[in-house]
């Protein structure tokens, strides 16, 4: 018997194996593997009959990353001991002490951290630099009006009282003479008063905590919900600027991570429709409270409050003022305009009629 005639494919007879199953689907008659789409990608995980390995839903890729960058923040800003370092858990909050220190952690290690949160992201790794930048841009400050009024509302500041930041430092608000007396030298380089701090900081505290920490504490949103939420400010579709591409990619992610959301919420027993209508209605105040921060780095970095970081400009999408700029945006705040009275012209035809004379 010639050897050349015996069947190639024998070994498949009466059982097909995964590669013949694949090739035999194909219209073409080949391989159809690896044209699979981005949205098919984001389908459960494989059974585990299956002998790839499955990679983590877009939540549990979420939650991994959260981990991570608070495992690094405990590296970063843990101050009590070296061994604690070496422990598990999270960092534990403690009251602002020295405020050039909190300024540096805010302003110049946590927007790095962030980088590493969305550069490390297994679903947007592929992306360009350029991208990844519009996103970090959108994502920063409305990371922070989650995470921030979220960690609040856990130590208990929901009565308007405390507020606590990304660093896990947290301010009492009744003591803010305190924090002034103990720091002097370091706000007064920042040509920041003790009246002109509360008038910037205290009503954007109190607005969050009203229309975001309440509810989140009416609804005792969990922790998951919480990554979930920063989920939907990530991977938000309608960021400026994103190309076309990015943009349907974001949306993909996005549908899939409610998905896995819904999916958590069914084992879990819980009515899952009514509990994601309430993560998402959160979602508008996250947005205003934002565009709020913006505003107010905005005018912390025409008063010279922040420090001047080029980099941490760029990242918070914050741009530097002209003069005229400048002035208004400070007449805005004072509520004052030096700007004449605008000269409401006469049309000709009126001028014309009132210089004739009556018959």
């Amino acid at each position: 018997m010639d050897r050349n005639a015996v069947q190639h494919r024998r070994d498949a007879i009466g059982k097909y194996s995964a590669t013949v199953k694949r090739e035999c689907s194909s219209p073409t008659g080949e391989s159809n593997y690896q044209s699979t789409s981005f949205e098919q990608q984001l389908q459960s995980p494989l059974t585990p009959k299956s002998p790839r390995i499955s990679q983590p839903t877009v939540l549990e890729e979420l939650n991994d990353r959260y981990d991570t960058l608070n495992q690094r923040r405990k590296v970063f800003y843990c101050n009590s001991s070296v061994s604690s370092l070496f422990e598990s858990g999270e960092l534990e909050p403690r009251e602002l002490d020295n405020f050039g220190d909190c300024m540096f952690q805010l302003y110049r290690v946590e927007p790095r951290l962030c980088v590493e949160f969305i550069g490390k992201n297994r679903y947007l790794t592929t992306l360009s630099s350029d991208e990844k930048t519009k996103i970090l841009t959108h994502f920063l400050l409305h990371f922070q009006a989650v995470e921030e009024p979220y960690l609040t509302w856990k130590f208990g500041g929901e009565k308007n009282r405390y507020w606590v930041m990304p660093n896990r430092i947290y301010i009492d608000l009744t003591r803010t003479d305190h924090y002034f007396d103990s720091n002097k030298a370091i706000m007064k380089e920042l040509n920041l008063d003790k009246k002109s701090a509360v008038k910037l900081f205290q009503p954007s505290f109190t607005h969050a905590m009203e229309t975001i920490g309440n509810t989140m504490s009416a609804i005792s949103l969990s922790k998951l919900e919480m990554v979930c939420l920063i989920g939907l400010m990530l991977f938000d579709p309608a960021i400026p600027l994103i190309l076309p591409e990015t943009q349907q990619r974001l949306k993909v992610i996005r549908d899939q991570l409610l998905k896995d959301m819904m999916n958590y919420y069914a084992e879990t027993g819980v009515n899952a429709e009514l509990r994601i209508a309430h993560v998402i209605l959160i979602t508008s105040s996250v947005k205003i409270h934002a565009h709020r921060a913006r505003e107010n780095m905005q005018m912390m970095k025409i008063f010279d409050i922040i420090p001047r970081d080029k980099l941490f400009d760029e990242i918070c999408g914050l741009t530097i003022p002209s003069s005229s700029d400048m002035n208004k945006e400070l007449e805005d705040l004072l509520g004052l305009s030096t700007n004449p009275p605008q000269n409401n012209s006469v049309p000709e035809s009126v001028k014309h009629e009132n210089t004739t004379s009556p018959n």
